[in-house]
């Protein structure tokens, strides 16, 4: 995304604000359970990214690890973790994305 909406949205995003939702695959996977498996929300946050925007899937991650984390996954833990990186270099969140890594 491109424009003057983009870059509305991440002085918003700078601000804290939530921006508005927009529709794309995003949406189509905000009705995932609380509970789902860590692995589907990987897949998801992988969707969300391509789907949309990079860095759209960090949500999605940030669940995956907790999850993967409270359940003693420690097979899917590795790729969550990567992800939930990769996200947040895609965010700008370098020191984050350093101390997840």
């Amino acid at each position: 995304m491109c424009g003057p909406e983009a870059a509305d949205r991440r002085v918003t995003q700078l601000r804290g604000r939530p921006s508005p939702p927009r529709p794309g695959v995003g949406s189509t996977f905000a009705g995932i359970p609380e509970r789902a498996a860590p692995r589907a929300l990987v897949w998801a946050a992988d969707a969300a990214s391509t789907g949309t925007e990079l860095g759209e899937g960090l949500a999605y991650d940030n669940r995956a690890v907790d999850l993967a984390r409270q359940q003693g996954l420690l097979s899917l833990l590795p790729l969550a973790l990567r992800r939930q990186a990769m996200e947040l270099v895609w965010t700008s969140q370098f020191d984050q994305a350093y101390a997840v890594a």
